[in-house]
């Protein structure tokens, strides 16, 4: 039986901060072949249902995740694409295109398979990158039922921690998170969604009145707070 201190180390949350990506592309990039790839803006890289038999690994550039032309999630760099099916076969699940012209390192999935099943903490990252894929589908779904405010805050919180650049007026995000392509992440009409910015500039949540916008987090935060209380 493991004391507490081994399942805390092999619990599902801390596998992604003890055995991150850095410490699994460097583990890949060591020991099996690769090549460099170069996609761009608006290409595929996988297409859903379609057959899959690569890894890839962000150097640079913004990617989307889409499920049934729903968009999931976004990847940029110093992220995996495709780990988290890496045992599903060869059909994917879902769809990979890139938003920007990006640079990725693509892996055979077989060598990955190979590699990661001989080191325990590698496997275990695979789980905790499943993990976290399934609960980003799952609370895209939990999502729909939620308010067209609801949605565009707590996504809007989601994006700022994530990709957000710290400024001394505030919080900006990349140019390439347009209104349609946020419109589309939360799955909220562009008018809705617009109207609902205007009522977080009104609250100050917003600084600016016009784009690039300037986002006030802690605002955002509470006011996500007071929505998921309601």
């Amino acid at each position: 039986m493991r004391n507490k201190n081994a399942e805390d180390f092999y619990s599902i949350e801390k596998i992604g901060i003890l055995y991150n990506s850095e410490k699994l592309i460097n583990l890949l990039l060591n020991n099996i072949k690769f090549e460099i790839l170069n996609v761009k803006k608006n290409e595929y890289l996988i297409k859903e249902n379609t057959d899959n038999e690569f890894i890839y690994y962000t150097k640079k550039g913004l990617l989307s995740m889409k499920k049934e032309k729903y968009i999931i999630d976004f990847f940029s760099s110093g992220e995996f694409v495709g780990l988290s099916e890496l045992f599903m076969g060869t059909k994917s699940i879902m769809e990979i295109s890139a938003i920007t012209d990006s640079e990725l390192i693509r892996f055979k999935k077989a060598d990955v398979i190979s590699k990661v099943l001989s080191y325990q903490e590698g496997y275990f990252y695979y789980l905790y990158n499943m993990n976290q894929m399934m609960r980003k589908v799952f609370q895209k779904q939990e999502n729909l039922m939620m308010t067209a405010e609801k949605r565009v805050v707590l996504s809007l919180v989601k994006l700022i921690e994530r990709f957000g650049e710290k400024t001394t007026q505030g919080f900006l995000l990349p140019k390439e998170f347009t209104n349609k392509l946020i419109s589309e992440y939360v799955q909220c009409h562009l008018t809705t969604m617009l109207y609902i910015f205007k009522n977080l500039q009104a609250s100050g949540a917003i600084l600016s009145a016009y784009k690039p916008y300037m986002y006030d987090l802690e605002k955002l935060r509470s006011l996500e707070n007071e929505l998921v209380t309601n």
